[in-house]
């Protein structure tokens, strides 16, 4: 388990800015100062090929999350079973490309008191771009839009990924801190 640090530990944006905290995070991330003619659309880091992307405050449909998660290890799930996961969420971010086609998502989940971060997965031929990241500033970003801060964030991630949730700052939980899980 990973954790990061309680909400309260960072700044607290206030919902009068101009512009909502999801916004500035993944402006601050991409380099980019404009604010976009949609505001829950925010930019994604230009690359060697010409295609912009965006990132979305939204829902993410079934058939759009069964295609991003079959390309991960994680094993086949019911659509049955994601329609009702992806209606319970606390909040859904999701990543487009210039046609509109959704090539990452990320959820949280929980009751903002406690948060975990779920289903972090950018479409195979567009990661290492900054998308993974700005998809979880941005549910980081939501959480602490829409909480009073005095909670915490947690995911469960492989061994392998934790470099890139600690440059985001999560913590490794030590071996002795508590934490269980229920097989099934």
């Amino acid at each position: 388990m990973i954790d990061l640090v309680p909400f309260r530990a960072r700044p607290c944006w206030h919902s009068h800015e101009p512009t909502s905290r999801v916004e500035r995070i993944s402006r601050s991330i991409l380099n980019t100062s404009a604010p976009d003619s949609q505001p829950r659309t925010l930019p994604m880091p230009a690359t060697s090929n010409p295609m912009s992307y965006s990132v979305h405050v939204d829902d993410i449909e079934t058939r759009d999350y069964q295609r991003l998660r079959e390309q991960t290890s994680w094993g086949a799930v019911s659509d049955a079973t994601v329609t009702q996961s992806i209606s319970t969420h606390l909040v859904c971010v999701i990543a487009k490309d210039p046609e509109e086609h959704v090539i990452g998502v990320a959820r949280l989940v929980g009751d903002r008191m406690y948060a975990y971060v779920q289903d972090v997965i950018v479409d195979v031929d567009h990661r290492g771009l900054g998308i993974g990241t700005a998809l979880v500033k941005a549910l980081t970003a939501w959480l602490n839009d829409n909480s009073s801060g005095d909670g915490f964030i947690g995911l469960m991630a492989a061994h392998q990924t934790h470099p890139f949730y600690e440059k985001l700052g999560f913590v490794v939980r030590p071996a002795d801190a508590p934490g269980m899980q229920l097989l099934r």
